[in-house]
């Protein structure tokens, strides 16, 4: 599994929760605290569960990245006092944000390609993506306020990125591919097979 999704979740629900605040907007504010719940228990978990040290330092820094990002940012919104500028500048970083999100899973698209397995890419998380952007894609553009362009826009393109995600699986399936090294013997389980 790809650590990075887990930090940026956790980041993106922050990001969109100092937004709502911003614009007032009580609906993304519901959905997004929800998102910062979860994302720390991603983190958390994803952090436990880490195959390498690697992995693991790779999910410190990018939370601590989050954490002080959103923290600077958010402190830096109560320093505008323009409303229009104030909520351009939390939607654009919101954006860049949920953007990366979308994309972390395709971060080892050359990877699948090349082993032609998609196992870096969780299937319920692709499949969320799908669902999450179809409904706040239709949120940004009839909700309750005006159309929204930082939430209808980047929901288009996450749109987009997790049909991506989607065929990489139907594509490829979500199995670890053989390794090329892996020489079997009677002893062998066919867990063996698949690298962890």
């Amino acid at each position: 599994m790809n650590p990075d999704v887990f930090p940026l979740l956790f980041g993106n629900g922050i990001g969109w929760v100092i937004y709502a605040c911003c614009t007032s907007n009580v609906f993304v504010f519901a959905a997004n605290f929800t998102n910062v719940l979860v994302g720390m228990f991603y983190v958390l978990t994803g952090y436990m569960l880490a195959a390498s040290d690697s992995a693991r330092q790779r999910i410190e820094i990018m939370s601590i990245s989050m954490l002080g990002l959103w923290s600077s940012l958010g402190f830096a919104a109560t320093q505008i006092t323009d409303e229009g500028t104030r909520n351009n500048v939390m939607g654009a970083t919101a954006n860049v944000i949920v953007l990366l999100l979308f994309a972390s899973p395709l971060s080892t698209v050359a990877t699948i390609v090349r082993e032609k397995s998609a196992a870096s890419i969780n299937k319920p998380f692709a499949l969320v993506q799908v669902l999450n952007c179809i409904l706040w894609l239709l949120y940004g553009l009839f909700g309750l306020t005006v159309p929204d362009v930082y939430i209808w826009g980047p929901n288009a393109m996450g749109l987009g990125l997790g049909i991506l995600q989607v065929v990489l699986l139907v594509r490829y399936g979500s199995k670890p591919a053989l390794t090329d090294s892996f020489e079997p013997t009677l002893l062998d389980s066919a867990e063996a097979r698949y690298p962890p």
